[in-house]
Formats: structure tokens, C-alpha cells, sequence
């Protein structure tokens, strides 16, 4: 589908003999293409990935930043009406790839800065805070469930009482107990783990398996 495509746009100004006309189209998508590695590199700097081992050794999150928006700025001093369409093909692109769920394994910066978010904010509840005050209470429970042969639990309502006494607020945190003496104790807890993760979602109970 790639190659049609890039066959499609270069054929149609290349057989009516006017080159100049898909100037401005591979212009924009070159820069939005530099403009998304430079937006990546400082995503994954500010975030300090451990993965992320730059050679360059003058590398900083800022240069990546201005690389962005240099980028950004070139595409739209050009021409504002294609720098539009490129960035709105770009996201498209990025909207297919979120939806169809295509496999990657290239990580995903999203997830990275959640995690930082949350690392930042649970860091935060420190005892020195107004979190212990009795008007920030949540409550905080933890559901053991023993599981069935098909990992499911054995006393489900379990998990339904404890999305009653925590009524949408607080932290849920649910485990499986189980027998993992016939199989591998990896492949066990992570059955058992997706199958508890389901009957969560069913119950529409929030809460972490």
C-alpha cells in the first residue's frame, strides 16, 4: 500500500512533465518526518529512558525541542495550506496505527510519560503531605480471590463488594491465588491475571489485576 501510494503521487506530476508540482509535497513531508524524530528524541530524553543512549554527545532535550519546532515553523512559512494537509496525513497515520492495534516494537512514549506522571505523583504521597487527612481519604483494599481450574474466581462477589465499598474512588488492587505446581508458575499468573482482569471489566470495577 506504501509503495502504490508514493507510485501514485511521483507518476502524476512526473507523466504531466511539471516536476515542480510535488515539490511542496515531498518538501512538507520531509520536515514533518524530521519534525516527528525530533519530537521523539526529546520525548524520550525528558522522560530520561534508560534505553535512550544518545552518541551525539552535545545531545539535550532542548535541541531536540527547537529542532521540533524549527520543523514545525519551515513547514508553515512554505506553505501553510500543505503544511495542513501534512500534518493531518501524519495524524491520520498515527490514529490507523492506534486503532488497528498493529503490532510495534518500537515502544510506545505514551506509556512512558504516564508512567513518569504516576511515579511523580505516588513519589508526592509522602507522609509530610495533607494526603492522611481525613477530607483526601480513599480507601485502599485488596481482594485475594482463589481462582478455579479455569482461573476464574471462586467467590466472585468478592470483587463485587469491594466496587461497592470503594464506590468508583480509591485503589483497588486484585490477586489470584493460585496452584501453579502442574505448569509453568509464568504462564499460570498470567492467565490468571487477563482472566481477573476480565471479570473486572465485566463488573465495571476499576481496579489493577
Amino acid at each position: 500500500a506504501a509503495l502504490g501510494l508514493t507510485w501514485f503521487i511521483a507518476s502524476l506530476p512526473c507523466l504531466a512533465g511539471n516536476l515542480d508540482a510535488i515539490t511542496p509535497i515531498i518538501t512538507m513531508f520531509f520536515l514533518l518526518m524530521y519534525a516527528t524524530i525530533n519530537g521523539a528524541c526529546f520525548a524520550v530524553a525528558w522522560l530520561r529512558s534508560p534505553g535512550f543512549r544518545p552518541t551525539w554527545q552535545y545531545f539535550h532535550w532542548s535541541s531536540a525541542l527547537l529542532g521540533l519546532g524549527l520543523c514545525l515553523g519551515l513547514m508553515f512559512a512554505i506553505d501553510w495550506l500543505m503544511a495542513l494537509v501534512a500534518v493531518a496525513f501524519g495524524g491520520g497515520i498515527a490514529w490507523y496505527v492506534r486503532t488497528k492495534r498493529v503490532s510495534k516494537d518500537w515502544g510506545d512514549a505514551g506509556a512512558g510519560f504516564r508512567f513518569q506522571v504516576a511515579r511523580d505523583q505516588l513519589l508526592a504521597l509522602t507522609e509530610r503531605s495533607t494526603f492522611h487527612h481525613a477530607k483526601n481519604w480513599r480507601p485502599q483494599i485488596l481482594v485475594l480471590c482463589r481462582v478455579d481450574g479455569r482461573f476464574n474466581p471462586v467467590k466472585p462477589e468478592l470483587l463485587a463488594l469491594a466496587g461497592l465499598l470503594k464506590k468508583g474512588q480509591g485503589l483497588l488492587m486484585a490477586h489470584a491465588l493460585i496452584d501453579a505446581d502442574d505448569g509453568p508458575r509464568a504462564l499460570v499468573a498470567e492467565a490468571a491475571t487477563e482472566v481477573l482482569r476480565l471479570h473486572l471489566h465485566a463488573e465495571s470495577i476499576q481496579g489493577f489485576p
